[in-house]
């Protein structure tokens, strides 16, 4: 199961979408494009290990991949890594820079979710060698994450009491009694959903 606890940049703006594109070179896109200048610092986006760290001139540039155990992330065309292969890292590492490195048109972050253990990583379409098979579309994974930082109370009290099974008498006290009740109701209904 992918849960994303951190965006890969800071700000997310979505510059190529995952699947079909009309590119010549590679029509089918096997992640997702954010808009990034050079130097634009890059997240890991859930805790994991640095599986990958490396070069491919002709492809990613500069890429990092880290295993999150039952999914993988890859983030590529980086200017500079700030980590290593074998580290171990927490949401919200900066693990590289942003950059313009590989088959690149300009400065991006190409970024990519893969369902799967990280043996099964690197596993290509038989026919079509482009197409990595556990690929999956990272963009609703992002708005999931965007939409659970973002909650408003009433959506967090929602979420608590179904999930918490607590009364309405409960809910009420905690949001209007308790000192800190709305912040607890919201990162409550965070780690719930």
């Amino acid at each position: 199961m992918i849960k994303l606890k951190h965006l890969p940049l800071q700000d997310w703006t979505t510059t190529s979408e995952f699947g079909n594109r009309d590119y010549k070179p590679n029509p089918w896109h096997n992640g997702i494009d954010g808009r990034a200048v050079t130097g634009t610092s890059v997240y890991a986006v859930a805790d994991g290990t640095v599986k990958v760290a490396k070069d491919n001139p002709t492809g990613y540039g500069l890429y990092i991949v880290i295993n999150h155990g039952s999914f993988g992330s890859l983030y590529a065309h980086l200017s500079k890594f700030n980590v290593s292969v074998g580290e171990e890292l927490k949401a919200g590492t900066i693990i590289g820079y942003s950059g313009n490195t590989g088959a690149s048109a300009g400065p991006h972050l190409h970024f990519e979710l893969r369902e799967c253990e990280y043996k099964d990583f690197w596993d290509r379409c038989k026919f079509d060698k482009s197409v990595y098979m556990r690929c999956v579309d990272p963009f609703p994974y992002l708005m999931e994450l965007y939409d659970r930082n973002n909650l408003s109370i009433e959506q967090a009290k929602r979420i608590v009491k179904e999930h918490a099974e607590l009364s309405d008498s409960t809910i009420d006290y905690l949001a209007n009694d308790y000192k800190y009740g709305n912040d607890l109701i919201v990162k409550l209904a965070k780690a719930m959903r």
